[in-house]
């Protein structure tokens, strides 16, 4: 009977090999991933090891420290090995996230490296996830193949608060909700609803501990949880699990002390005849399990505690909630291993979204969560744009000078990408087409909120609004070139809206490419035929009608023949009443030609 337990309870875990010094165990697909139980006898305390070089990935380094205290506290190798394996799975699949640091992710340290997503691991079952230093996701390792996802900006036990410096990344149980199994949901929401006992079982395939007599030490990012013992080592051994002790010092006593022999079965009783109340799991999802902070012993919530409390509403939408709650990221969401694994996957993008780089869908929500943010940041900041509404998945603003109102929201389904709907003002109905609107539109959603996701791109974007009304029909014929290219042109058009790094010293590179001063729009065109590629920063100058090269001191040929160029096309255009800006980068994009060429090439009018 006992035997049979164990095969059930280690299924999928192996003991590879084992001497007097090492023990090596096995475990995930194909029993690939190792690890290496060693002791030490200097520290007199045994160490963990997952070999960073073998045929598999092995993703338990960030558990490193964790899984040495748990083997040190506990002795239990078969514990040990259960945690191996339930483990293994999640933090293979959040291994996947990109962790490179990258520029101008943060959108004020946009000269300061930011890691895309930072892993933090609190204990062996609960992890954090940070994406760009601005929102906190906690992954709990459950057992039994499930894992459950909550916002880490709340708190668990009162929800009103934002704890730390994240910000709640608002839709996050709506985006969830589209990876849960029905079964899952159904059975994991009833236990929501109504906790289970803390001496509930765990789901089949977990291993059962003795629940703890002690609340233990509030634990930080390097320490593990302690679950305290009351029962000798004897009777751990009584539960079914290898006892590991310290080799004796002159290397007698009997085959169980002996680290040769860490598998050797124990005599004692089964646990049905232990005088000792029924273990427990250490997956269950009881609040004060050893692997989640609790209160001080005085105080003892219900658990009613979490829905009494609510956090903070971005607006009346109802779209971030779960089940009425208005926490919602706030309470934990279970999902299927294998979902987490879909969510942390990099793959190409759904339908519905703009084209661009295999990303995994956890990082495509949560950059348009964070551009959807920063843009309220703008909007707030610009004297010309109104902040109309804000929820958790879309913000309206709207802008009196262009006679624009403007709604950018979550794509409905799968919410991985971000989309523009412009309505015009009543005032101005008869100054917008509907094929400008749907240029504005289309330019965002394949220009703006795109991968890599940058924040000073989204400023650069928001800047144009302040154009006075005659530059921003200018501004909307530039982005018809860049999405349908003029035929014939010597050139491809593209408006940067971040300053380049090949740009001309003016601003430094990555700030936003759109600067408005008194009468003057600064701005900035690449100009690309084969592989040449021209960045010229352009001024048209409201009062005088007139777009010309920024930078005139500049010795580079091609920036003395572009000034050349501009100053010819201003001698013929003086008469016009029409904005010039557009007419001007539009000579440049058909007439344009570099000094090598002036031979070859007519010149220009």
């Amino acid at each position: 009977m006992v035997f049979a337990e164990r095969e059930s309870l280690w299924q999928g875990v192996f003991i590879r090999s084992y001497t007097y010094r090492s023990l090596v165990v096995g475990f995930g697909a194909g029993t690939r991933a190792t690890a290496v139980l060693q002791w030490s006898a200097a520290a007199q305390r045994y160490t963990v090891a997952t070999p960073a070089h073998q045929p598999a990935a092995n993703a338990h380094h960030l558990l490193h420290h964790h899984l040495d205290q748990y083997i040190n506290t506990h002795k239990d190798l078969m514990s040990l090995g259960v945690v191996l394996r339930e483990t293994y799975a999640p933090l293979l699949a959040l291994s996947r996230l990109p962790t490179l640091p990258q520029l101008g992710l943060h959108h004020v340290r946009t000269q300061m490296p930011t890691p895309t997503f930072t892993l933090l691991a609190h204990s062996w079952r609960k992890i954090r996830v940070i994406y760009a230093g601005a929102y906190s996701i906690e992954v709990g390792i459950r057992g039994g193949g499930i894992v459950t996802i909550r916002d880490g900006s709340y708190s668990k036990f009162d929800r009103a608060p934002i704890v730390d410096e994240f910000a709640p990344a608002q839709g996050l149980k709506t985006f969830l909700s589209r990876y849960v199994d029905d079964s899952l949901s159904a059975r994991l929401v009833a236990e929501d609803d109504n906790p289970p006992s803390p001496m509930s079982p765990m789901p089949p395939g977990g291993l059962r501990f003795p629940a703890p007599l002690t609340p233990p030490q509030p634990h930080t990012p390097h320490s593990a949880p302690v679950t305290p013992h009351p029962a000798s080592p004897a009777h751990q051994m009584g539960g079914g699990s290898f006892n590991l002790t310290s080799p004796p010092g002159g290397g007698g006593g009997g085959v169980g002390a002996s680290p040769a022999s860490p598998m050797a079965p124990s005599p004692h009783a089964a646990p049905a005849a232990s005088p000792h109340p029924p273990p427990t799991s250490p997956f269950t999802a009881w609040p004060a399990s050893p692997s989640l902070p609790r209160p001080s012993p005085g105080h003892h919530p219900s658990p009613r505690h979490h829905i009494d409390h609510k956090g903070p509403q971005a607006s009346s939408s109802t779209s971030s909630r779960s089940g009425g709650r208005a926490w919602g990221g706030g309470a934990a969401t279970p999902l299927a291993v294998s979902k987490l694994e879909a969510l942390c996957t990099p793959c190409e993008p759904p339908p519905g979204a703009p084209p661009g780089p295999a990303l995994a869908p956890l990082q495509r929500f949560l950059a348009c969560v964070y551009m959807k943010r920063t843009l309220q940041r703008f909007v707030n900041v610009e004297e010309f744009l109104t902040l109309v509404s804000v929820d958790a998945t879309s913000l309206t603003f709207r802008s009196d000078a262009a006679g624009l109102c403007a709604r950018v929201a979550l794509h409905p389904q799968h919410m991985q990408s971000l989309h523009l709907h412009l309505t015009p003002l009543p005032e101005s109905k008869e100054i917008w087409s509907p094929d400008d609107l749907q240029i504005i539109e289309k330019f965002f959603e394949v220009r703006v909120a795109i991968a890599p996701y940058r924040p000073t791109a989204l400023q650069g974007w928001v800047r144009w609004w302040g154009a006075p009304a005659a530059a921003l029909t200018s501004l909307v014929a530039v982005m018809r070139a860049e999405l349908a290219p003029q035929v014939p042109a010597l050139w491809a058009l593209q408006w940067a809206l971040r300053i380049p790094p090949a740009a001309p010293p003016i601003v430094p590179a990555g700030q936003p490419a759109v600067l408005l001063a008194k009468n003057k729009i600064l701005f900035f065109i690449c100009l690309t035929r084969m592989d040449t590629q021209l960045v010229l920063p352009l001024v048209y100058d409201m009062q005088l009608n007139v777009t010309q090269l920024a930078d005139k001191q500049n010795a580079q040929p091609h920036l003395i023949a572009v000034s050349l160029h501009l100053k010819r096309f201003n001698e013929f255009n003086q008469s016009h009443s029409e904005c010039t800006l557009w007419p001007a980068v539009r000579d440049l994009v058909t007439n344009f030609t570099l000094p090598a060429e002036a031979g070859a090439a007519p010149p220009p009018p």
